[in-house]
C-alpha cells in the first residue's frame, strides 16, 4: 500500500520520500543524485530494492507473495542504467552460488552424519574450492565496477572481511566524482575508526560487568596475552567452536594467558546457561545489548565469532 525511497548509508540510510500504490503501481518524481544509491521499502515488509540511477528513469517492476498470512517480495526487476544492469547480473550469480552453497552444506551436514569420512573430504574440498571461485569472481565484478556507484555498494557490502590495509588500498582506487557520495564518506569513517584497532595498535580499553555484575576492564589483564572471544548464546557457529577455545583455554591457562570471552546476548539467563552447558570456565563479560555491543562500536566487530589477541604490551597482535 506504500513505498518508500532511502538514500543508502553505513550509519543510518535517510529516508528520501513516500508514495501511495494505487491501482499496483506506484511512481517517484526526485533529483537523484548520480553518487548515491538508494533503495525502495515497501510498508511492513523487510525486503529491499536498490536502485542506480545515471540520468534515466528507471522502471520498477515488483511482485508479492503471501507466506502464514504474511506478504513477501518474490521478485524484482529493475531497468533503466547499465550500473543497474551490472548489479542484476551480480546479483543473479550471488543466489546461484548462494544456492549452490546450501546444497553442498546440507549433503555435508548428511555425509558427517552418516560418518562417511571420503565424502565429507571430498565436499569439504568441493566447498573451499567453491569459496575461492566466489571470491575471485566478486573481485573480479568490483574491478569492474570501481568507477560507478555499484563498485561503492559492493564494498559496503564486504566491508566486515576488510581490514584497515585492504580497505584503504580499495578506496584510494574510488575515483574522485564518487568522493562527495554519503556511502563513500561513511566507509572513509569506518576506514579512520579501523585504524584504531588495526594489526599493532593499542587495543582500546573497555570496561563492562561479568556474571556478577562486577566491572571488568580488559587493561587490568596487561602484562599477560589475552585473547578477546566475540560470541553469543544464540550464535550457532560460536557454540561449535566452544570445544576449541576450551582446549585454548586448558592449554595456555597457567602461562600468563587470559580468556575473555565477550557476549553479545541481550537475556542474561541465556548467557550463563550457555557458559555452564559448553564449559566454558574463563572471565566473562557483557553489556547484554546484543550488536549495540560496545565492542561491536568500539572493535567494529560486525559478525561474530570473532577473536582478537592482545599480547603483553596491550597491543593487538592479531584479528
Amino acid at each position: 500500500d506504500q513505498v518508500f525511497l532511502y538514500k543508502y548509508d553505513l550509519a543510518k540510510p535517510a529516508k528520501i520520500d513516500s508514495v501511495k500504490v494505487v491501482n499496483g503501481e506506484f511512481r517517484f518524481s526526485t533529483n537523484a543524485n548520480m553518487v548515491e544509491v538508494y533503495f525502495l521499502k515497501f510498508n511492513k515488509m523487510p525486503n529491499q530494492v536498490f536502485l542506480f540511477p545515471e540520468k534515466k528513469e528507471l522502471t520498477v517492476s515488483v511482485l508479492f507473495e503471501s507466506k502464514n498470512d504474511r506478504r513477501y517480495l518474490k521478485t524484482a526487476e529493475v531497468i533503466g542504467s547499465p550500473t543497474q544492469s551490472a548489479y542484476a547480473i551480480h546479483s543473479k550469480y550471488v543466489k546461484s552460488a548462494d544456492d549452490e552453497y546450501r546444497k553442498t552444506n546440507s549433503e555435508y551436514n548428511q555425509a558427517k552424519k552418516n560418518g562417511k569420512e571420503n565424502e565429507v573430504t571430498r565436499i569439504s574440498a568441493l566447498m573451499d574450492e567453491n569459496d575461492k571461485i566466489f571470491e575471485q569472481q566478486v573481485a573480479k565484478t568490483l574491478e569492474i565496477n570501481r568507477n560507478n556507484t555499484f563498485g561503492l555498494y559492493m564494498i559496503a557490502g564486504s566491508i566486515s572481511s576488510y581490514d584497515y590495509d585492504k580497505l584503504k588500498t580499495i578506496l584510494a582506487k574510488v575515483p574522485i566524482n564518487l568522493h562527495q557520495s554519503n556511502l563513500y564518506k561513511s566507509l572513509n569513517t569506518r576506514m579512520d575508526k579501523l585504524e584504531k584497532v588495526k594489526i599493532g595498535a593499542i587495543a582500546p580499553d573497555f570496561s563492562m560487568p561479568d556474571t556478577s555484575g562486577n566491572t571488568i576492564s580488559l587493561s587490568q589483564f596487561r602484562g599477560n596475552v589475552v585473547v578477546i572471544d566475540c560470541w553469543a548464546s544464540w550464535c550457532s557457529p560460536c557454540r561449535k567452536e566452544s570445544p576449541n577455545m576450551v582446549k585454548l583455554n586448558n592449554a595456555f591457562k597457567d602461562k600468563n594467558f587470559v580468556l575473555l570471552g565477550v557476549s553479545f546476548d541481550k537475556k542474561k539467563d541465556n548467557w550463563i546457561k550457555a557458559i555452564k552447558d559448553d564449559n566454558l570456565s574463563w572471565i566473562h563479560v557483557s553489556d547484554l545489548k546484543n550488536w549495540d555491543c560496545l565492542l561491536n562500536s568500539l572493535y567494529l566487530v560486525n559478525s561474530i565469532p570473532e577473536t582478537f589477541i592482545i599480547d603483553k604490551e596491550g597491543k593487538i597482535a592479531a584479528r
